[in-house]
């Protein structure tokens, strides 16, 4: 879609902030909950926090990025840093062929707003048999992202395996992006002397920087 492009395109002038939750399912039941947050402050700061559950074992992972330094921080742990180079980035892959591809638009409410739902509802094929992809993209009369919701799963019978939702966020008041590593400055020993004089006494504090 030329909408959704345009979305992206619009995002990179904002400050905004993302909510997604994505959940894997068996036989109905969540085995696996990822809840991700993604942040952007004009001009170059950014900050993502991803926390994942399994059972009841839970993982998390922060990442801070602003200009060139990155701060990065897994569980509890101290923040390492290090500095960015460019090129960077991450990809992703999709198994099995795909047999037909559906695309529908149409004017509904959301969020009490008016906007525009796009969908693609894709069918392919894999070992397990008929797959689809139902992604759902909701956009508000600006072109800006407000929603974004993902289906996949097993076609005949229906089974779900996972489920996404996202929820955008433009210019909140509450964000904030600092570097959790401060530099320190060493600042030495002071040396104090005390001076008298006739009527008076005072300080004076000479620091050696």
């Amino acid at each position: 879609y030329e909408a959704n492009s345009k979305a992206y395109r619009l995002m990179n002038a904002r400050s905004w902030r993302m909510s997604l939750k994505t959940d894997t399912l068996e036989s109905g039941q969540i085995v696996k909950s990822i809840s991700k947050i993604q942040e952007r402050l004009l001009p170059d700061r950014s900050r993502f926090l991803s926390m994942e559950k399994i059972g009841d074992k839970e993982t998390k992972l922060e990442l801070i990025a602003i200009g060139s330094m990155e701060y990065r921080r897994e569980n509890d742990n101290p923040w390492t840093s290090r500095q960015l180079s460019n090129g960077t980035g991450l990809g992703n892959g999709i198994g099995g062929s795909v047999s037909c591809i559906q695309y529908t638009e149409e004017l509904v409410f959301v969020q009490g707003i008016t906007a525009r739902k796009l969908q693609e509802y894709t069918i392919g094929k894999t070992e397990e048999g008929l797959s689809f992809d139902d992604m759902s993209i909701w956009i508000d009369e600006n072109g800006l992202f407000l929603k974004t919701e993902r289906i996949k799963g097993l076609l005949e019978p229906r089974v779900e395996k996972t489920r996404s939702i996202a929820n955008y966020e433009y210019d909140p008041k509450d964000l904030k992006i600092e570097a959790p590593i401060k530099k320190q400055k060493k600042i030495s020993k002071s040396i104090c002397f005390l001076k008298r004089c006739k009527n008076k006494h005072f300080f004076e504090m000479i620091y050696n920087l």
